[in-house]
């Protein structure tokens, strides 16, 4: 998703109006460092190391981070899933002090390794607890929904079946692109599961299957091959990604269906955590205290079209919230690990190994 040189001044200005919103006019600050204090990695005190999520979406959010602290932020970018893995091999020798990606595979394979601190009862009082960890280690800060997007030259809203399980329906056969690969297929895959078992996630996806879909890697390419027609008219992707090409004037003729409480309308969500054993709290704390601001959840709805998932924070306009896509039942814990996703599709001869 490209960063548009405007959002830094947007950001700025509404972390001006909203800076002493949560918690006071001392908010995120951290003492000054006077005696040059430095950490177990040998930084300062007021650096912190955060391994993230694409440098595109973050780093303008660390970049007013610094500004409104006076904290340094060090970054390692990279594959989520390879950074959790270095955290893990890494053990009490790792240099990061946060980690900020998605829940699925990443976020939630450190939590289940036991590499996450417990955040404070304040920090997780502000995440519903359907997009926070039961055991206090990580909190939600925004999502990007599953979703169905569709040629508005060909098809209506109403066309659409009212459940992504409909997509087996044989009327949908040769009109479907998914990427069987993707983190967002792989969630709502797991949705399935658990509201419904295996046999109907495996039923679901040998029925996709039958209909000869498209195979696409990513959903920018899923989006193009809906709007020209040809190889598919509807396809599943994350919904942000529509905005970003619209904006450049790409793709005006597809529209995203959500399907609010359906596991085909799941919201994955990405988040924060605290690396256990980091010698930075308080630096650490009020990384995670911004990313929960009335400022950063207003960023990532205006300007990445992300839906935030703080309690009250608003949805990008015309989306539904974070509350209305919450699937009924679902136990976060199952999206910490996606291996059983994977084996699904492998067993429908989907994709080639689990």
């Amino acid at each position: 998703m490209t960063v548009r040189p405007f959002r830094l001044l947007v950001l700025a200005v509404a972390l001006m109006i909203v800076a002493t919103a949560c918690t006071g006019g001392d908010a995120g600050r951290v003492p000054a460092n006077p005696d040059n204090q430095r950490g177990a990695d040998g930084e300062p005190g007021n650096t912190l190391t955060v391994y993230s999520r694409d440098p595109q979406l973050a780093k303008p959010l660390f970049t007013l981070f610094e500004q409104q602290t006076g904290i340094t932020i060090r970054t390692r970018f990279g594959d989520p899933i390879t950074l959790a893995e270095q955290v893990i091999a890494d053990g009490d020798a790792t240099p990061a002090d946060l980690f900020y990606a998605p829940l699925s595979d990443a976020l939630g394979t450190l939590a289940a390794a036991g590499r996450l601190a417990r955040l404070s009862d304040q920090q997780l009082r502000r995440v519903p607890p359907a997009y926070r960890s039961p055991d206090g280690t990580w909190v939600g800060t925004a999502g990007r929904a599953h979703v169905v997007f569709y040629n508005t030259d060909r098809l209506s809203e109403a066309d659409l079946p009212a459940t992504i399980l409909g997509f087996t329906d044989t009327v949908w056969r040769g009109r479907i692109a998914w990427d069987p690969t993707s983190r967002s297929l792989q969630d709502a895959i797991t949705a399935i599961r658990q509201r419904d078992g295996d046999d109907a996630a495996r039923g679901w996806l040998r029925g996709v299957r039958a209909n000869a879909p498209a195979a696409l890697r990513g959903a920018e390419p899923i989006i193009k091959a809906v709007a020209a027609g040809q190889i598919a008219q509807v396809g599943f992707g994350s919904h942000s990604y529509l905005p970003a090409l619209q904006q450049d004037g790409q793709a005006t003729n597809v529209a995203a269906k959500f399907y609010p409480g359906d596991p085909g309308g799941l919201l994955n969500v990405a988040g924060v955590g605290i690396i256990k054993g980091t010698d930075k709290q308080a630096a650490a704390n009020a990384f995670v205290d911004f990313m929960l601001s009335p400022a950063a959840q207003q960023y990532f709805a205006q300007n990445d079209r992300e839906i935030p998932v703080v309690t009250g924070a608003q949805p990008p306009a015309g989306m539904p919230s974070a509350d209305q896509l919450k699937v009924p039942g679902l136990d976060v814990r199952q999206f910490e690990q996606l291996a059983d996703a994977r084996r699904l599709l492998t067993e429908a001869g989907i994709i080639a190994t689990a």
